[in-house]
């Protein structure tokens, strides 16, 4: 389906409308008519036009040929419906002034491909509105070389033929910026705007009015010199200083950051180490002072037998301490073994009126590591100061699970509790428990393992204390 409106001509298929050229039928189609199977037939308000309906349906490019005054069709204006076909095959066309015969048999076709040439390049740039002109001689090799501040540029071409030579269209391409045809037009000029530094060709094809192309387009070859800032050269060193400057400003705030680091884990490690034998030197005096004082009192109470088992129990516990003298940690296997030996040598001490058990829950891996005396000093204290007031029935329970990703360990006794133990001390340092929080302190400064502990007194159902519970937390590393 045809149709001819204000806008132009549009071809509907049934699914979708499509537009006829609308560089050339830009305007009102007033009528048409089927001039054969091949060749439409239409009255428009610049004169008339044929449109070759083979090429058309053959999806190739639309050609559509205009006659007015300059090949024939003096009329002005065709009117609305104003085209008729007669018996002979005749056109009759009225038009607003006249009404003109048309014989398709005479219809002729220009087969004389139009001559084309650039005539001159135009160039403008920065520092001046007026153009540079640039004369082409054709058929020549010349490179025009231009500045890198004349970026505009602007061609003017023509081409020479004799028949309806304004009818001639253009289209044209400039590669090196667009390698695409131009849409033909009617124009014989062609401008760009702030062209990049590089080399470019620009082609421009004339077509005549009955869509024969030049066989070969006019050509003009330029360059725009870059400089010296616009270079590849430049534009690479400027890009590698840039990253050089980058990466140095990068690696010399790690190497910075990490020196500061470096210095302060060393500083605050020796710091945490003078101050871990400074602690040691008080735990160690402060165990051997109690173990002596109950070798002295088995001694002098009991029989060699005794003080020699005593003396081994001893012995033991200060080979154990003296193999990690240099050391802030130990395995919890052997902590618990360090503290069963204290224990053992306790039992002795109060003729086996005392008893003490140690659980480990299975799922707990003996190799943690954990801090030197975590356990026995905690066993320590419950047995100086809570037990010893006791005359029967003395009780000491050690419990280690694991529960989440926390080691827990419990110490928990029967004694007469921290109040009545304070009133009741008698010759005591008092420095186990301050140790151990000093410790926890440097433990955290050291590994980032945060140690809790909560001490809870245990009371009857008359409200009378009966004993102490040590909890202590430590979190497991998944390291």
């Amino acid at each position: 389906l045809w149709l001819g409106t204000m806008a132009g001509l549009f071809f509907f298929d049934y699914k979708e409308f499509k537009r006829i050229r609308p560089d050339i039928l830009d305007s009102q189609v007033a009528s048409f008519v089927e001039l054969d199977s091949s060749r439409l037939f239409m009255g428009i308000n610049k004169g008339l036009a044929l449109l070759d309906l083979e090429a058309f349906y053959n999806d190739s490019e639309t050609n559509v040929k205009i006659l007015n005054a300059s090949n024939g069709f003096l009329g002005f204006d065709c009117i609305r419906n104003g085209i008729l076909k007669d018996s002979d095959g005749n056109i009759w066309v009225a038009a607003s002034d006249r009404v003109v015969k048309f014989y398709p048999d005479r219809l002729e076709q220009d087969t004389v491909p139009p001559a084309i040439v650039v005539t001159d390049l135009l160039a403008t740039g920065l520092y001046s509105d007026y153009p540079t002109s640039f004369q082409h001689q054709a058929n020549t090799d010349t490179i025009f070389e231009l500045p890198y501040y004349l970026k505009n540029i602007r061609f003017n071409f023509h081409s020479i033929h004799f028949y309806a030579p304004e009818e001639i269209s253009y289209k044209y391409k400039l590669a090196g910026y667009d390698e695409n045809w131009s849409s033909p037009s009617n124009e014989r000029y062609a401008s760009y705007t702030n062209l990049a530094p590089g080399k470019y060709t620009f082609e421009v094809l004339a077509q005549n009015i009955d869509g024969i192309w030049s066989r070969q387009p006019a050509q003009i070859r330029f360059e725009i010199i870059p400089a010296f800032w616009q270079t590849f050269a430049f534009k690479m060193a400027i890009n590698l200083l840039v990253i050089a400057i980058i990466l140095t400003t990068i690696f010399l705030t790690m190497w910075i950051l990490r020196l500061r680091k470096r210095k302060r884990e060393e500083t605050e490690k020796q710091i945490s180490e003078l101050q871990l034998k400074t602690i040691k030197s008080q735990m160690d005096p402060h165990f051997t002072f109690n173990a002596l004082n109950s070798i002295s009192s088995v001694i002098y109470k009991e029989n060699k037998e005794k003080a020699y088992r005593y003396f081994t129990k001893f012995s033991k516990l200060v080979r154990a301490s003296l193999e990690v003298s240099d050391k802030i940690t130990r395995t919890l296997q052997e902590e618990v073994d360090f503290t069963r030996n204290y224990l053992d040598l306790e039992k002795i001490r109060f003729r086996d009126k005392f008893e003490f058990t140690i659980n480990i829950d299975p799922k707990v891996n003996r190799e943690l590591l954990v801090p030197k005396m975590v356990i026995q000093n905690y066993a320590e204290n419950a047995v100086k100061h809570g037990l010893k007031y006791l005359e029967v029935n003395r009780q000491l329970k050690i419990a280690i699970d694991q529960i989440a990703d926390h080691l827990q360990i419990m110490v928990e006794d029967n004694g007469v509790g921290r109040k009545q133990a304070q009133e009741l001390k008698g010759f005591s340092t008092g420095k186990g428990l301050a140790i151990m929080n000093n410790i926890y302190d440097l433990y955290f400064k050291l590994y980032k393992i945060k140690i809790e502990q909560t001490i809870e007194d245990i009371y009857d159902s008359y409200g009378i204390p009966g004993g102490t519970k040590v909890i202590i937390t430590i979190p497991i590393s998944r390291k």
